[in-house]
């Protein structure tokens, strides 16, 4: 989870830095998403049965409608992770290693 704490700092340290209004809801957001995406019956399965090509076909897929259901809450990070391929791209892959790591575990 160290990994994800540090998702927004890596991101504007290697691509610029966005100017986030509650920087902690976005962190929050961000580390709830392995265990978001951990209840996804497709991703699980594709983790534990598949190889990680399919685990990351799946995870393409359904981290997009775990984002886009999180817009009844703060919508901040959505709207950056919609808008912002570069950060789309960098999230997704942090946190695709955590959930594959996270699910390992269990």
């Amino acid at each position: 989870m160290d990994a994800l704490s540090n998702i927004v700092k890596d991101f504007n340290d290697t691509y610029g830095n966005i100017e986030w209004k509650n920087r902690d809801e976005v962190q929050r957001q961000i580390e709830e998403l392995p265990a978001r995406i951990a209840t996804s019956v497709d991703f699980v399965n594709a983790v534990r049965n598949g190889d990680r090509q399919v685990a990351q076909i799946t995870f393409n897929d359904d981290i997009i409608n775990i984002v886009a259901g999180m817009l009844e809450e703060k919508t901040e990070f959505v709207q950056t992770y919609f808008a912002n391929q570069d950060f789309q791209n960098f999230v997704n892959a942090r946190v695709f290693q955590a959930a594959v790591s996270w699910l390992n575990t269990k």
